[in-house]
């Protein structure tokens, strides 16, 4: 009798749990649930659209990302987005840090300071570098945007635009005019940027509206000339119609003007041109174009052929060179071939072919003060002794 009452307990219990679960199963879902969101109107990109026929996918990429930013046909996204980045700067510098090193965000809410976290030897790609020889420090740009200053044995590196990323940097110097030092660097190939300070704000240049929108910087050049000659050469649109131009400043980095420019359509494009000064003394200039050596004579205004490479040299042209016991030697780089010349660009003399391409446009430079001494980038750096005729590995990747 126990063990029957067990057993009339039991199922009655069994079918009261059933009964509770089919009355809680009734319960629609979402009750239990957060919220669903609401359709705020989003737009689904399809990215089957750019599966371009025969685009890389860097093509593909790119064609993407714009659709990710449309705008309206005379609004360029990019000139609004540096625009925006260098107000936000601004205003950071103006009310963010105090000596103390201390920032604050939500109008005083949140304050604190900063400590550097991340890898302690891996620098990522480097792009250019100088050396200032009075204070003996290395100054280096990365493709990462930023600005790195540190000593001759690897020590102390420390960032000095944190709070503006230099984009592309094709040129990094280390300036002195009289008593005024200040250091200069181009950005995203749109902007070129000085700071008086060691870096702890930074200006830009007037007069480069023009590739506000179209065109870039592709080379930058300081000269040893009393009034520190700044050179750009540029890649812009006249008239709709590409021009590589060279832009000059005579005061010292602060403004720029259009000195002379060449339409694509009679010289090509500016990857077939290429600009060079001496790091000392000589205060001179080259152009480098289609096989053709160019000097600039910034009193006039003018360039002036002087000389032109032997063979067909319509390719990818890099040009670098020093000065030494008062000659100035030239090297130049075209599609994988390697020139020299000892008297300025008037003669030059074939050297050898190049296995490899440069990583970027500024992948190829000589010693300032070395004759024949030349470096190139690929994913490795190479050096060499005899002007190029043969290469050593630096370092492995």
């Amino acid at each position: 009798m126990h063990q029957r009452y067990k057993t009339i307990v039991g199922s009655i219990y069994f079918a009261a749990l059933i009964i509770f679960c089919g009355a809680m199963s009734i319960k629609p879902v979402q009750d239990l649930r957060m919220p669903q969101p609401q359709d705020a109107g989003s737009i689904i990109v399809d990215k089957s659209k750019y599966k371009i026929e025969g685009a890389t996918n860097r093509e593909r990429r790119t064609a993407f990302f714009e659709q990710m930013h449309r705008t309206a046909p005379d609004v360029d996204w990019r000139a609004m987005d540096r625009i925006a980045r260098m107000q936000k700067y601004k205003n950071r510098l103006a009310l963010a840090y105090n000596k103390s090193g201390i920032e604050s965000f939500a109008n005083g809410a949140i304050t604190g300071s900063w400590d550097e976290r991340g890898s302690l030897n891996q620098s990522g790609r480097t792009h250019i570098a100088d050396y200032d020889t009075a204070s003996r420090k290395i100054y280096v740009a990365t493709s990462g945007g930023n600005i790195w200053r540190g000593n001759k044995d690897g020590s102390g590196w420390e960032v000095l635009n944190d709070k503006l990323r230099f984009e592309n940097v094709v040129m990094l110097r280390i300036a002195r005019k009289e008593n005024q030092r200040r250091i200069m660097a181009t950005s995203g190939g749109k902007q070129f940027y000085f700071s008086d300070d060691d870096g702890q704000s930074w200006n830009t240049a007037s007069g480069l509206e023009a590739i506000a929108q179209q065109g870039f910087i592709s080379r930058g050049m300081l000269l040893d000339d009393e009034p520190r000659t700044v050179l750009l050469l540029i890649w812009e649109f006249i008239n709709n119609q590409g021009h590589t131009s060279l832009y000059r400043s005579d005061d010292f980095g602060n403004s720029f003007s259009r000195m002379q420019s060449f339409p694509a359509s009679q010289f090509g494009n500016v990857d077939r041109w290429d600009l060079w000064a001496p790091y000392y003394e000589h205060q001179v200039a080259y152009l480098q174009n289609n096989g053709n050596t160019y000097l600039i004579d910034l009193a006039q205004n003018t360039t002036t052929q002087v000389g032109t490479l032997p063979g067909n040299n319509n390719g990818l042209t890099m040009l670098t060179g020093n000065v030494t016991d008062g000659n100035v030697n030239l090297y130049c780089y075209v599609d994988r071939k390697i020139y020299k010349s000892y008297n300025g660009g008037e003669v030059w003399e074939y050297v050898n072919d190049l296995p490899r391409s440069p990583f970027f446009k500024i992948s190829f430079s000589a010693s300032a003060t070395i004759r024949d001494r030349l470096y190139f980038g690929e994913v490795e750096c190479y050096s060499s002794s005899d002007a190029g005729f043969s290469w050593n590995r630096v370092n492995e990747w």
